[in-house]
């Protein structure tokens, strides 16, 4: 019973970090098999919506990030 529990919660934390890497709620659900209720009802008690905006890298430069290091 314990170690199901444990792992439930680790989805759901691995679950916050595909959020916080910019993936949709519901896709971070959809790969983790969880609800989408469970993953919000746990980033909702996380400070990841106070980061600021301004501190994110824009998708253009992680774009040219990824394909420089594919491209070796």
């Amino acid at each position: 019973m314990y170690l199901t529990e444990a792992l439930e919660h680790a989805k759901i934390k691995k679950g916050e970090r595909i959020y916080e890497h910019g993936f949709s709620v519901g896709t971070a659900a959809d790969l983790l098999g969880i609800t989408k209720w469970e993953l919000m009802g746990y980033l909702g008690e996380t400070k990841l919506s106070d980061i600021d905006p301004s501190t994110k890298i824009s998708i253009k430069q992680r774009m040219t990030t990824v394909r420089r290091i594919f491209s070796i």
